[in-house]
């Protein structure tokens, strides 16, 4: 889930072409009916959202439905308050912008395989 419809884009066609199946949301509340109608094995989300909440109450919000969903949770700036924030929901991973596609791949693969990337 992004909300920059150019770089939600470009992600969705990276990861497709990574031969994963993907569903993009523009908003929180597409994020959500995606979520209940897609069932997805991990969550990609920008912290920094324009809509009314942040990735990390649409987090919460996506976990009071499906408590165990893994969420990577991609930023464009380091923050040691969202990293204290992140760590406190469980199976939640950090990636700061800008990142390599391979290390999103990884952190996609590990947060699927139920572990915490180190280092992200």
């Amino acid at each position: 889930m992004d909300d920059s419809a150019a770089y939600r884009d470009c992600l969705q066609k990276l990861l497709s072409l990574s031969g994963l199946e993907v569903a993009a949301a523009a908003d929180s509340n597409e994020a959500m009916t995606l979520a209940a109608d897609f069932g997805p094995d991990v969550v990609v989300i920008d912290w920094m959202l324009g809509s009314r909440m942040d990735g990390i109450e649409l987090a919460k919000m996506l976990r009071t439905s499906t408590p165990e969903i893994p969420v990577i949770m991609i930023r464009g700036f380091p923050s040691t308050p969202i990293e204290r924030n992140l760590s406190s929901l469980a199976h939640t991973q950090f990636l700061a912008k800008p990142f390599a596609t391979a290390k999103l791949l990884s952190a996609i693969q590990s947060a699927a395989d139920g572990e915490k990337s180190p280092g992200t």
